[in-house]
C-alpha cells in the first residue's frame, strides 16, 4: 500500500506450507500399513505355541534323559533350542505391536489432519511452527520406524522358525520317545 510516498507492508496471514511434512507423514503411514498387512498374516499364536512346545520338550529331556548324550542328539537339541530364539516372546511382542500400531496410526492421522487443515496449534496447544512440525515428524518417524522394524523382524523370521521347527520336531520327538517314562510322567506333544 502506498501512502504519501511511503510503502507500508502488511503481513499476510498465510499459514506456513506444510506440504513436505504432510507428504512425509503420508509416506510413513503407507509404509506402516504395508508392514502391518504382512505382520497380520503371521499367526503369532502359532509361533508362541512352538516356543512353548520347545520349552516343554527341552525341559522334559533335561529332567529325564540319563546317560551320555550322543552327538546327533546334542546337535538336534541345540538346533531346536535355537528355533525358540528366532522370535523370542512372540505373543507379548505381537501384543506390543498391536498397541503400538493403534497409537502410531492415531498420531499420524492427527498430525496429518492438523497439517492439511492449516491448523495453527496442535491438540496440546503448541503453535505449529515449521521447526515444531519438523520435530513432530522426526519423533513420529522414529516411533513408526521402530514399530516397522519389529513387525518386519517377526514377519521375516516366522517362516524360517516354523520350517525349522517342522524339520526338527520329528527328531526331537524320537529322542523324547526313547526316554523311558517315569511313573506319573505324561508329556503331551
Amino acid at each position: 500500500m502506498l501512502l504519501g510516498g511511503i510503502v507500508i507492508f502488511t503481513p499476510s496471514c498465510t499459514p506456513p506450507d506444510f506440504s513436505g511434512p504432510t507428504s512425509t507423514v503420508d509416506s510413513l503411514k503407507t509404509e506402516l500399513d504395508s508392514s502391518y498387512a504382512r505382520f497380520s498374516a503371521v499367526n503369532t499364536d502359532s509361533l508362541q505355541h512352538i516356543q512353548d512346545s520347545i520349552e516343554k520338550h527341552l525341559d522334559y529331556i533335561q529332567k529325564n534323559y540319563v546317560g551320555p548324550m550322543l552327538r546327533g542328539m546334542g546337535k538336534d537339541l541345540g538346533d531346536y533350542r535355537m528355533v525358540k530364539k528366532m522370535v523370542p516372546s512372540a505373543a507379548s511382542r505381537a501384543e506390543e505391536v498391536e498397541l503400538g500400531i493403534e497409537l502410531a496410526r492415531n498420531q499420524l492421522s492427527g498430525l496429518r489432519t492438523a497439517l492439511a487443515d492449516g491448523s495453527t496449534h496442535d491438540a496440546l496447544g503448541n503453535k505449529l511452527t515449521p521447526e515444531y512440525v519438523t520435530t513432530l515428524v522426526r519423533e513420529e518417524t522414529i516411533a513408526a520406524s521402530a514399530l516397522i522394524k519389529e513387525m518386519n523382524l517377526i514377519t521375516e523370521r516366522s517362516v524360517p522358525m516354523i520350517t525349522h521347527f517342522n524339520t526338527l520336531y520329528p527328531k526331537v520327538r524320537f529322542w523324547i520317545d526313547s526316554i523311558p517314562l517315569k511313573t506319573g510322567d505324561n508329556l503331551m506333544y
